[in-house]
């Protein structure tokens, strides 16, 4: 990942989000770990699982710190 930094001069900003897309090869189950839009905090024994997902996915709003899929 490329990291950039934004003059500021002080003052406050914001971005947009950014948005993660994944189309899978195959049926794969798709696992996030973080904290939802809603405040709800998934960890690794716990992540929010998107099961079986074989069509274009985008990532929910959120603060997710990691990741990933797995074949289903």
């Amino acid at each position: 990942m490329d990291l950039e930094c934004i003059e500021t001069a002080g003052s406050a900003v914001t971005r947009a989000a950014d948005v993660l897309t994944h189309t899978p090869p195959a049926a794969q189950d798709i696992k996030l770990i973080g904290t939802a839009a809603d405040g709800t905090v998934y960890t690794a024994g716990a992540p929010l699982i998107y099961a079986n997902q074989t069509t274009e996915w985008t990532c929910p709003a959120g603060l997710w710190s990691e990741i990933w899929a797995e074949d289903a």
